[in-house]
């Protein structure tokens, strides 16, 4: 140590330079021998002051660069750490040090080398449990800390990224803290706006628009928005923004003293639009009013978060005046760009409506202010260009308050819709006009919507281009068309025809000097024609005076519309040829709609083949397109070359044949006319490329170009297949199928139309599948096209030379490409003549053993065709081909699951199907053994094709008659099997003898059905019997065999599959026994034998050997349970079809065999129950699905509890894939089946039970009752849900006269137990409310559904008061929708199976359905469906359930007539604050209508005079559709 004691003084000595000073500093850090009290304190503080004092030690820049290069090594040095540093105690000075040089450093960011090490040391300090209270201990420090780092992140190019990240997360954390703790919140307000606003908008600007908003980067910005907005919006600051908003506008003295710091913000905001950031700001390449127009929304959110909704409209208004939306001035501030002011206007002005500043009712009060400055700032927002923002501030004034928009409606419409020529912002456009429609539609006020677009269209100085009706407004402008009122609806219809003669047509032919009239009038016609797209006058709630209204309209649009406009376009030119051409077919669609739908109508329509003057008269049903005028237009057609029009030639075409199909006298659909225009549409290209499967097209006939105008004629052709298909010959049927083929694929996903999109649809479309010549062309197409090609050979320039397998199989193709469809008079045999060269080459196919080849893509994408026909309702001649075909492509492919998939829907078809008559069915089940021994899952594709297989064979008797020998030879292959057993070495069977097995199943399976039917001929009788015979000697043998050596273990033991085919030797053997058993008492009663002859029958048993067999199985099984060495379905059957016949198998399960049984199946469901407590936790749903990415989204687990919860009201219970292969849900097979695995041992546990004695009977009983006790809820919910399931089980078995009584005995008390438990769960949250009292709920259901012979009717009213119990408002979609149906299910059961019980607490009852029934509507909602989607179709079911539940009604409405008007009441109030979802209130609306009819005019007229006045107008209207279109009158 002597030698370093001056070091320190060495040091501190000012004469030795720099440089030396820091090497000993660094060595004294680093050297143990170096001792100086509080060593590394000291020497931190000694390079911290160099920095400190650099002017007084005269320290140059590059010096201050090497100090802090040390204080950086030092910091990073193992001495510094978190193990060897707990001691170091520093000067605060060095936190001030390091604040200072990061100011430094953002304003001189050019010195890399020196940020790296301040930054560095920053980190390593602020880290520290131990320094970071220099830098942590006062807000100052921090708040100038927090400012730095947060401007030195959002530098371009920076090194220092993610450390600088990793501080700023520390200060956020640390100076949240500061801040909250801080007693002077003005100094923190004004420390905020003086130093944190300008840096923390920055950096989250930065972060958003150019790193985006990543997982790093988002959560920081989220903090220090909160930062931010927790000094400026505390509640200790409200009275000075009420005094700064209240004294007028920001630059006014008078009355808001003491607001200084919110002048200062304002100030700075106003700076910043100026271009004035200061001098402390870093310098980066941003644009501040970009910055600021994205701050704006983001501080007014803060500010409506704290305060009322008076000071927040002063507030909007305060900051439109700062970016110039002043309704004092014209124009936006000139500093901000017009793009900027729309978007930050919006984004502000949505904030305002989704915090419902905006009360029109109370603003009305108040002398309208609110709206005045709405509608001057839509005024100066409207007139800026059109872009997104624009449709987006246009629907967000719209969605406050239509009365915004009126004043301003026909400049909205002109500049928004009318003008718009380009369709970039067509989502936005779509959004606009669908909620402007949609508003009118609720408001009832569609006829001045009308008007509205007639004046702009008519006002409009401009020359107005087509309209652009993007699809989805066009659909939803006809679902609102479709609700109008008939009266309504007539009225826009008369009112557009009279715009169109008087203020268009009659100027237009008066030869008119207003150059744009002709646009107009085009606009116009797209209106009317939209609007007669949607018309509904094809219904049955149509009255005569609103049919003959309609006839009246249509001649007048022919008169005065169609016949004027065709003369304007033959003398002018082509501008109005598209509007007349669309116009004329929409016209003819509702002509042909109404001949359709009345028949007075119809009568005036007489068509004939011979009215036809030339092929392509139009006359039929446009009677004003004559000959000569059809001529004028077709050459105008022809002339322009343009394929909108001639597409629009093409559909007027359709309609007249569509008339002569429908409306012709004549039956002849072979009529030259017919066939030419039939030919004219099939008119498809013969070779498909490349462009024409890219091409789209968006449905607009003025889209049509030349790359898709392949993609629009066969759009035509397939919406008008329907009414094509019986006409179509066999060169259209070939010509279609052919397009088909080459034109299916993967849909691509977008909304235009494409050619495969609108092929995939037409395949699964009902006129596919009930066009069976259609369905014979596309299969003739597909059979060459799936033939194999020759595979590349060794040289690249020569190909593999094709085997014999393949060349046969390509035979055999190409012959079934090449035969002709089926006629209808065809017979069996000739079909089959046909075919057996095919199935030669099948059977041939299939004998041979070849490598297997892949199908390549096209291969499979043709075999996706296959899978959208309808084989199964094929002809049998087509199955049977079809079958040929696969046969064939299966031989010589590895093993494919589509063409086994498909294989199998063809054998479980529809009709008997004769292919084996042809096919060797030897052959084929040999070929399938060994293709089955690849897949030995129990379900498997292949193993369901063997079953499938066998069970075809056995029903042709022609067939099964042949198979002895191979019955023969498939036992002796069984008796193989087991032949290893008898060695010492056991060894293992191979997969291809399991498969044995399995085939062995299927044909017990399926003979022991026939054999079971009574009526069945004595000769087909005989050889099914000697089957099942031999099966089940071979299957006896191999059990002796195995039960000789119970204690080998090999894959042939009780397994899956040789259990399989025991359990259908036992049941039949069972069932031929006590048939015989029944006989001889029979034969007894009837020869009147004597007391003493009856033994003789009694005392029969089964064979010795089987009933060893059985008691070795069911012995074997029971261990292997008990021992949870795992069980699979085949065992659990097997006990359960023993247990079904346990009075002929009294020896084997004797009282304590079936003790055994139970107590083994009953702890395997316990234990089952136990890892999978899903439904009964009271804590949130976690893993009911696993999530591979470890993800915790909401939406996922909401899909997964959905699925959950129904499968547990379908009598399964949810498991996780991680636990399939438990001990006790373990198939030997490794299949995993786990809902059926439970079903089948929940069943067999029932099975057993009612198989004990009474004793045990009743034992058993007092068990369940027990494990259902409401204290047991929150303790051992497994053992709850587990006896509740076994009960269930328990009520669907077969129970004898004593045992029924028991039963009846012990629902009582379960039942009351259930109540006890629901009581109990009103202190849960919702959902997990829900989770726990569905499966009470639903085994309360199983109870009620037996009605009184098992709850009495006192005990029957518990169920319904549980009901109220159940949480359905405010549950999740989820959750909500099995609850709601179990609830139903309850009440359904209930007014069923216990009226009487119900009538006599009507109340209540009516209270349980007023609460489903606001339930559904609150949560059938259009907007919140609008965001869950995939849960529309469940809340239709719950919809319909509804409805139901309310028939059910019916037969009681005299007892309910009082009471019904109640639940109307609660409908009508309910409807008028929520706007149904569509499908929903089309669901429940009968069910409304049911309750109209219940209550009696006097409780109607009671009711009108109690509702409320708006409401009092829905339920008028309600009740006005109700009585004039679904009252019955007596008739019909």
């Amino acid at each position: 140590m002597a030698s370093y004691t001056g070091l320190f003084n060495k040091i501190k000595d000012k004469t030795c330079s720099l440089e030396d000073r820091l090497k000993l500093v660094h060595f004294a850090w680093c050297s143990n021998l170096v001792y100086i009290p509080n060593k590394h304190s000291v020497l931190i503080d000694v390079v911290a002051g160099l920095i400190v004092n650099r002017k007084k030690y005269q320290i140059t820049d590059d010096d201050v660069a090497c100090v802090w290069q040390c204080l950086y090594s030092i910091l990073h040095s193992r001495g510094c750490s978190e193990e060897g540093g707990h001691n170091i105690l520093v000067k605060p000075s060095l936190g001030q040090v390091i604040v200072d040089a990061l100011q430094r450093c953002v304003l001189h960011p050019g010195d890399r080398q020196l940020m790296r090490h301040v930054v560095g040391s920053c980190h390593v300090v602020i880290t520290s449990k131990h320094l970071s209270y220099i830098l942590t201990a006062k807000y100052d420090t921090l708040a100038s800390l927090l400012c730095s780092v947060s401007q030195l992140c959002v530098l371009e190019d920076c090194d220092d990224v993610t450390t600088l990240y990793s501080i700023l997360t520390h200060v956020i954390r640390a100076y949240s803290t500061a801040q909250a703790a801080h007693h002077n919140h003005r100094q923190v307000l004004q420390t905020t706006i003086d130093k944190l606003l300008v840096p923390l908008m920055l950096f989250c600007h930065q972060v958003t628009s150019c790193r985006g908003d990543h997982d790093a980067t988002k959560p920081l910005k989220e903090d220090l928005y909160q930062c931010l907005f927790t000094a400026l919006f505390n509640s200790s600051h409200r009275e000075m923004y009420h005094r700064y908003l209240n004294a007028g506008k920001g630059g006014d003295k008078t009355g808001n003293e003491g607001c200084k710091p919110l002048e200062n913000l304002f100030g700075t905001l106003r700076n910043l639009l100026n271009g004035k950031t200061g001098d402390k700001v870093v310098k980066v390449s941003c644009d501040w009013t970009v910055v600021l127009s994205g701050f704006l929304p983001r501080f007014l959110a803060a500010f409506l978060n704290v305060h009322d909704k008076t000071l927040c409209q002063k507030m909007l208004q305060h900051l439109c005046s700062l970016i110039g939306l002043d309704p004092d001035s014209a124009a936006p501030c000139g500093k901000l760009e017009t793009l900027l002011v729309m978007r930050a206007a919006s984004a502000m002005l949505k904030q305002v409506k989704d915090a419902d500043v905006y009360n029109v009712a109370k603003d009305n009060e108040s002398g309208g202010s609110q709206l005045k400055f709405y509608r001057k700032l839509a005024e100066i927002l409207l007139a800026m260009p059109v872009e997104d923002a624009w449709y987006e501030t246009a629907l967000t004034l719209l969605q406050m308050n239509h009365g915004i928009l009126e004043p301003k409606m026909s400049h909205v419409l002109t500049h928004g819709w009318l003008t718009v020529t380009q369709t970039s912002s067509s989502s936005q456009l779509s959004n606009f006009l669908c909620e402007l429609f949609n508003t009118y539609f609720k408001l009832r006020q569609m006829p001045k919507l009308v008007t509205y677009i007639t004046s702009a269209i008519f006002d409009s100085n401009n020359y107005l281009s087509s309209l652009v009706c993007p699809r989805v407004f066009t659909d939803r402008f006809h679902e609102v068309v479709q609700g109008l009122p008939q009266t309504t609806a007539v009225d826009i219809w008369g009112k557009l025809v009279g715009e169109m003669k008087t203020r268009y047509i009659e100027p237009l032919m008066e030869k008119s000097e207003d150059v744009g009239l002709s646009s107009k009038l085009r606009c116009v016609a797209t209106v009317l024609r939209l609007y007669l797209g949607g018309v509904k006058m094809a219904d049955y709630t149509i009255t005569e005076a609103t049919a003959r209204t309609a006839h009246q309209l249509m001649s007048q649009m022919e008169s005065e519309v169609l016949q004027p406009l065709y003369g304007l376009v033959t003398q002018q030119g082509e501008e109005l040829l598209d509007s007349a051409l669309f116009l004329s077919y929409t016209w003819g669609e509702l002509k042909l709609l109404l001949a359709l739908y009345d028949k007075k109508y119809r009568a005036g329509l007489t068509l004939s083949t011979d009215t036809v003057s030339h092929p392509h008269d139009l006359e039929l049903v446009h009677p004003y397109l004559t000959a000569e005028r059809w001529q004028k237009i077709h050459k105008k057609v022809k002339k322009s070359q343009n394929k909108g029009l001639q597409y629009l030639l093409d559909l007027l075409s359709i309609q007249k044949l569509k008339a002569l199909l429908l409306f012709s006298t004549e039956q002849n659909t072979t009529d030259e006319n017919i066939q030419m225009a039939i030919d004219r549409i099939v008119n498809l290209p013969a070779d498909v490329t490349d462009d024409h499967r890219s091409a789209s097209w968006d449905g607009q006939p003025c889209s049509i170009k030349g790359d898709n105008c392949v993609v629009s004629n066969w759009q035509m052709l397939v919406s008008n297949l329907p009414v094509l298909a019986k006409s179509l010959s066999t060169q259209h049927c070939e010509k279609i199928a052919k397009f088909m083929v080459g034109t299916a694929g993967d849909q691509d996903k977008t909304s235009c139309l494409n050619l495969a999109s609108l092929t995939n649809n037409l395949l699964v479309a009902p006129v596919t599948m009930e066009t069976r010549n259609l369905q014979s062309c596309i299969m003739a197409s597909l059979w060459p096209q799936l033939a194999p090609g020759p595979g590349p050979g060794k040289s690249p320039k020569k190909k593999r030379k094709l085997s014999p397998g393949v060349t046969m199989v390509i035979e055999g193709l190409s012959e079934l490409g090449a035969m002709n469809p089926d006629g209808p008079q065809k017979t069996d045999n000739e079909y089959l003549a046909e075919l057996k060269g095919v199935a030669s080459l099948v059977t041939k196919t299939l004998s041979t053993s070849e490598e297997p080849l892949d199908l390549h893509p096209r291969q499979l994408q043709l075999l996706k065709i296959l899978e959208k026909l309808p084989l199964e309702f094929l002809s049998p001649s087509e199955r049977v081909r079809c079958f040929c075909g696969l046969s064939l492509l299966a031989s010589c492919t590895a093993n494919n699951s589509t063409i086994i998939h498909l294989l199998t829907t063809l054998l479980d078809g529809v009709g008997p199907m004769a292919v084996f008559q042809i096919v060797s069915a030897d052959v084929f089940l040999t070929w399938l053994t060994t293709l089955c021994h690849d897949t030995q899952s129990t379900d498997s594709p292949t193993q369901v094709l063997v079953d499938k297989t066998c069970q075809v064979i056995v029903r042709d008797f022609l067939v099964i008659t042949k198979m002895e020998s191979y019955i023969t030879k498939l036992c002796a292959d069984l008796e193989l099997c087991c032949g290893h057993l008898h060695h010492k070495k056991i060894q293992k069977a191979s997969n291809l003898e399991k498969s044995k097995f399995t085939l062995a199943s299927a044909f017990l399976k399926h003979v022991t059905v026939q054999l079971q039917k009574q009526t069945l001929p004595s000769a087909i009788r005989v050889c099914y019997r000697g089957i099942f015979i031999k099966l089940s000697s071979a299957i006896n043998t191999i059990i002796s065999t195995l039960r000789a050596v119970p204690n080998k273990k090999t894959v042939v033991s009780p397994s899956s599959y040789l259990i399989s085919c025991f359990r259908f030797v036992v049941n039949q053997s069972c069932m031929d026994f006590g048939k015989e058993v029944k006989r001889k008492e029979k034969e007894a009663v009837a020869m009147e034998i004597d007391e003493d002859a009856k033994p003789d029958v009694e005392t029969g048993s089964l064979d010795e050997s089987l009933t060893q067999n059985i008691e070795f199985v069911i012995k074997r099984m029971t261990d292997d349970i008990g021992q949870e060495n795992g069980c699979d379905i085949s065992s659990l059957e097997f006990i359960q079809m023993a247990c079904n016949h346990h009075q002929l198998l009294k020896s084997v399960l004797t009282s304590a065999a079936v003790h055994k049984l139970y107590e083994v199946l009953m702890s395997a469901v316990t234990r089952s129950h136990d890892q999978h407590k899903l439904m009964m936790s009271s804590k949130p749903v976690k893993g009911v699905t696993p999530d591979k990415t470890g993800s915790d989204d909401s939406g996922q687990k909401a899909d997964s509890l959905y699925r959950s919860v129904k499968n547990l009201l379908d009598g399964h219970v949810p498991t996780q894939k991680t636990s399939l292969h438990s001990p006790v849900l373990e198939e030997q097979d490794g299949s995993s089946q786990p809902h059926s695995l439970m079903s089948a041992l929940q069943g067999t546990l029932a099975a057993v039970i009612t198989s004990c004695d009474l004793d045990l009977f009743k034992t058993i009983l007092a068990n369940l009752v027990d494990s259902t006790c409401p204290s047991l809820l929150w303790t051992q919910e497994d053992k709850m849900l587990a006896a509740m399931t076994v009960w269930e089980k328990l009520l669907a078995g077969l129970l004898t006269e004593e045992q029924s009584v028991e039963v009846t005995v012990a629902a009582q008390h379960i039942l009351m137990n259930y109540q006890s438990s629901l009581e109990q769960l009103h202190c849960l949250p919702v959902d997990a409310a829900i989770r726990q009292a569905l499966p009470i709920v639903r085994s309360q259901t199983a109870m009620l559904n037996y009605g009184y012979t098992l709850i009495p009717r006192q005990t029957s009213v518990l169920c319904l008061h549980g009901c109220p119990v159940i949480p359905l408002e405010g549950s999740t979609y989820s959750s909500y929708i099995p609850a709601c149906i179990a609830v139903q299910e309850v009440l359904g059961a209930l007014i069923i199976h216990h009226p009487n019980a119900v009538l006599s607490v009507i109340p209540s009852y009516v209270a349980n359905i007023r609460h489903l029934l606001v339930s559904v509507i609150q949560h059938g909602c259009q907007d919140k469906l609008a965001s869950d989607p995939q849960y529309v179709d469940g809340m239709v079911h719950c919809a319909n359930q509804l409805t139901r539940l309310l028939s059910l009604l019916q037969p009681v409405k005299v007892e309910f007539s009082k009471v019904a008007v109640y639940l109307l009441a609660d409908y009508t109030c309910e409807v008028q604050n929520v706007t149904l979802l569509p499908a929903v209130k089309k669901a429940l609306l009968p069910g409304i209508y049911i309750l109209l009819d219940i209550a009696d005019r006097f409780q109607i007229a009671q009711l009108l005079a109690v509702l409320p006045h708006g409401t009092k107008d829905v339920f008028k209207l309600m009740y006005t559709e109700y009585t004039k279109y679904h009252k019955y009158t007596g008739r019909v």
